[in-house]
């Protein structure tokens, strides 16, 4: 079983401009409200460290690895939450050109695993919160960096 939270904004920016902000995650501090920091690179693969903001002031470390990677299009990363057997995220980003120098990003977490219905019950507003803050920041610097 698992439970996705979807969230969606539209960007004037090209989709290059888009993609290069996503996959920089050494820069994410500069403009991410949802993500304190991460460390590492976007790439088939790849692991990384991502620390979210969190309401609660406490700090969270996710090592998630990268799953799918289609360069300009989409990638997900997968990571757990505190252990594998718990509950695991997929979290997804893509990019649809909508032409008039137009993209839409979809920016998705599926949530499944043993604990999946209740990390769903008591994390999803957090986490569309989240996503929706990280989704205008995100509009903002890409439109912004003419």
């Amino acid at each position: 079983m698992s439970y996705t939270i979807r969230t969606q904004i539209e960007i004037a920016a090209p989709v290059e401009r888009i993609w290069e902000i996503l996959v920089d995650l050494d820069r994410y501090h500069e403009w991410n409200p949802f993500i304190a920091n991460a460390t590492g690179r976007i790439a088939p693969g790849a692991t990384f460290e991502v620390r979210p903001r969190t309401d609660s002031g406490k700090r969270h470390v996710f090592v998630p690895q990268v799953t799918d990677y289609q360069e300009h299009r989409e990638f997900t990363w997968t990571g757990a939450f505190y252990f594998r057997w718990i509950g695991l995220g997929d979290h997804t980003f893509q990019l649809t050109e909508l032409g008039g120098g137009r993209v839409r990003l979809d920016h998705d977490e599926r949530i499944y695993g043993l604990a999946a219905p209740l990390l769903y019950l008591f994390a999803k507003e957090q986490i569309r919160t989240g996503f929706n803050a990280m989704n205008a920041a995100l509009k903002q610097r890409a439109e912004n960096a003419r």
